[in-house]
């Protein structure tokens, strides 16, 4: 019991003391318990009112740096009590900011490391044209066997695009070549197949004695 409370307490009796006599002799009755609890009750309203002026007290004469970890109690700090600005790098603690800790769009360029971002952090078809540079893709960036016709747009390969020797019978459409397609000089026997070269697809003139094999040109 506080000192506040016994003092009360004593002041109660005492006051039971005189009033008793002084109500017996006017013949009322005094309820002796009732003057009691009021007693407690004025001492424990006391005692409240002391121990938060003291708390107001010692909160006014509290220096800077007298309030450390061990006199705040566990979940007492909570963000009205952290001033804007006070909490920096160093006060967070390795792995506690996680993706629900950030805004939707607060990571930009500026904020991610050079070559942080690899192939592990790109969701699949995320990538599209209109994020590669031009010129930016080599044959290395390209997996083998992954480009079909239908990636190349028409028109745009040209001789230089095609290695030599790459292109066979089967890589050609049918009908597709003309003269101008053909080099000068560029086709040899083997290249024509039997039978292929009519009198249509020989200029007229150029059939010399050297063209005919021996015994080729009969009456009929």
């Amino acid at each position: 019991m506080t000192r506040a409370r016994i003092l009360a307490l004593v002041a109660a009796l005492a006051l039971c003391g005189v009033i008793a006599p002084v109500a017996a002799a006017k013949k009322k009755k005094v309820d002796v318990v009732t003057m009691v609890r009021r007693a407690f009750h004025i001492s424990a309203r006391a005692d409240r009112n002391a121990r938060e002026a003291v708390a107001a007290a010692a909160a006014a004469h509290v220096h800077d740096g007298e309030v450390t970890t061990s006199k705040l109690a566990d979940g007492s700090v909570t963000g009205a009590k952290i001033a804007d600005g006070a909490v920096t790098a160093a006060k967070i603690a390795a792995g506690a900011i996680g993706s629900a800790q950030i805004a939707d769009g607060a990571v930009t360029a500026a904020k991610i490391a050079a070559g942080a971002i690899g192939s592990a952090q790109i969701a699949d078809g995320a990538v599209t044209g209109a994020d590669i540079a031009d010129g930016s893709a080599t044959g290395a960036d390209i997996a083998d066997s992954s480009l079909t016709g239908a990636d190349v747009a028409d028109s745009s390969l040209t001789g230089v695009d095609v290695a030599d020797g790459t292109l066979t019978g089967v890589d050609v459409a049918d009908g597709s070549l003309g003269g101008a397609d053909i080099t000068d000089g560029s086709l040899n026997g083997v290249d024509i197949a039997d039978g292929a070269v009519t009198g249509a697809d020989i200029a007229d003139g150029t059939v010399g004695a050297a063209e005919i094999a021996d015994g080729a040109v009969t009456s009929a």
